[in-house]
Parts: C-alpha cells; structure tokens; sequence
C-alpha cells in the first residue's frame, strides 16, 4: 500500500508546476522563519532538499544569518544518519546514495528543532517518507522537535501506519503549520 502511495505522490510532487512550486515553497519558508518554534531554536536539523521537495537551501541560508547552528544529515549506515553540523554552504559535498551531505563530523544528538522531508501526511501528523525509514529512526531515538514540510495537496485521510513509523510534532504548509 504505501509503495503505491509513494509512487502517486512523487510522481505529484515531479509534476507540479515550477512558477507554483516556488510560490509554495515560499510561504512555507515564511510561515518557519515566522513561527517562535523557529525563532527559539539555536540549533536547527534541516534536510538538504532534492528539486522536488520543498526548498530548503534558502532556509539554510537565513539560519546562518539567524546565527543558529545548522545540521544537515549524513547517512552512516542503512536505516541510520546522523546530524552534522556545516559552517556554510561550502561544506556541501555528495554522500551516500549520491545525496548532499556534509563535509564534516560535528554531530549533534538533539537539535531543538528538526526539519523532516516526506510525500504526504495526515491530520494526526503521520508521514509517507521515501521509504528508507531514516527519518523514522531518527525521531525515534532523538529527543527534538519534529516539524514536517509538505505542500497542502499532499495530505491525505488517513495515512496506513506502521509499528517503526513515528508522528511529527508539527506539520507546515503553504497555508500555514498544523
């Protein structure tokens, strides 16, 4: 079931036109920056975004400006990654899976507030991620708080849940954070 539900909304998310895309990607970057969950955080966990997911790279960005201390992940091993700290974004180099990552090792063990890439959600915060349960044993085994980034169209009633998936604290879209 949920690989038939990660094949329609990826297959949504390749699709979506580029013009909406950045007017999408651009008031959830608003409703973060604004938010106090941002504002309070000194150090942040934010994924490095592919070109179908919800840009990150302008965040990253204006958490250097903020002065917070920004972590991207870096896989170790399957199913594990840890949360590595860059300086900049030169500090960006291909990883495991050919995914960006970092250059370095300075890992933290509880961000305050930590960004989770997905495909869809749910009113009860559930989330189809890619399926290689990263993100999931992550949360699992970090104490942080979990706010998943997804455009408004890509909720979903009810999403079949797993005993290894977690729920997010918060959820932000376009049209605001859940």
């Amino acid at each position: 079931m949920k690989k038939e539900i990660r094949r329609y909304f990826l297959n949504f998310k390749r699709r979506l036109n580029k013009n909406i895309k950045d007017e999408y990607d651009k008031k959830i970057y608003e409703n973060i920056i604004n938010s106090d969950l941002y504002k309070n955080a000194t150090s942040i966990f934010i994924y490095l975004s592919m070109d179908y997911e919800i840009d990150t790279r302008a965040l990253i960005k204006k958490s250097f400006k903020d002065g917070k201390k920004v972590y991207v992940p870096k896989i170790r091993k399957k199913m594990i990654m840890d949360a590595v700290q860059i300086e900049n974004m030169d500090q960006i180099v291909k990883g495991a899976y050919d995914l960006d990552t970092a250059s370095g090792d300075n890992i933290i063990k509880s961000p305050d507030l930590t960004l989770v890439p997905g495909l869809c959600f749910d009113d009860n915060k559930h989330r189809v991620g890619f399926g290689g349960a990263y993100y999931d044993n992550y949360i699992a085994n970090h104490d942080s708080i979990y706010m998943g980034l997804f455009y408004s169209q890509l909720k979903m009633d009810k999403i079949p849940i797993e005993d290894h998936d977690q729920v997010l604290d918060y959820i932000v879209t376009e049209n605001g954070i859940i």
